[in-house]
């Protein structure tokens, strides 16, 4: 099986292509920029350049050939850009992935979506939750541009398994994505304005 990757020189990216490799699989790393700097070390992948949000035709033709489709590019977070770009980039990112599946028969889709799809560490605080544990089912509350992007990703993708019959599209909601350490320093140095630390839990009968 060949699959192809976007967003493969990301963080997560990265590591797809590696756990892809060493389960035997070709992979194609999909970059919006042609630097050359692939990840290395595996004699069955190779590079194509594509901005998924921004041009479809070269996301078709970085597409062909490719079984199936790891979609993880996107602007990773809404710090330090406007609104107006990590909306449009991923949302646009997200249709332009999908549809090409849908052009070229590809059936095979994981999207990477976020636990913020539903509103959290980007949204207006206190958070409030009407019920915990959160379960698939919860209610999505989107109050900034990345969380509005990935439930409106989420929701083309509940389209698309409709539009192109035989699709499947695994929405993998990935939580915060750093090198553990960075992870526990930032925690230990700023816990009261973390989003876990100035939540709100609801109470919630049934």
């Amino acid at each position: 099986m060949k699959i192809a990757i976007t967003g493969a020189r990301g963080t997560v990216g990265q590591e797809v292509v590696k756990l892809c490799a060493k389960a035997g699989y070709s992979t194609v790393q999909v970059n919006r920029t042609d630097e050359t700097n692939k990840v290395e070390g595996y004699e069955k992948t190779e590079m194509r350049t594509a901005d998924a949000a921004s041009d479809y035709d070269a996301t078709v033709s970085a597409f062909k050939g490719c079984d199936a489709v790891i979609h993880l590019a996107a602007i990773p977070n809404p710090v330090g850009t406007p609104d107006h770009k990590v909306h449009s980039n991923n949302v646009n990112s997200a249709f332009n992935g999908f549809r090409a599946c849908g052009e070229l028969g590809i059936k095979k889709i994981c999207y990477a979506s976020s636990v913020n799809a539903i509103g959290l560490a980007y949204a207006n605080q206190p958070l409030k939750f009407p019920y915990f544990p959160i379960d698939e089912d919860y209610p999505v509350n989107p109050t900034d541009s990345y969380a509005l992007a990935k439930h409106e990703a989420e929701t083309q993708a509940r389209a698309f398994v409709n539009w192109f019959p035989g699709t499947k599209i695994a929405l993998m909601r990935i939580h915060e994505v750093a090198p553990k350490k960075e992870v526990l320093d930032e925690h230990n140095e700023n816990w009261q304005d973390a989003a876990v630390g100035t939540s709100t839990l609801s109470s919630h009968s049934t």
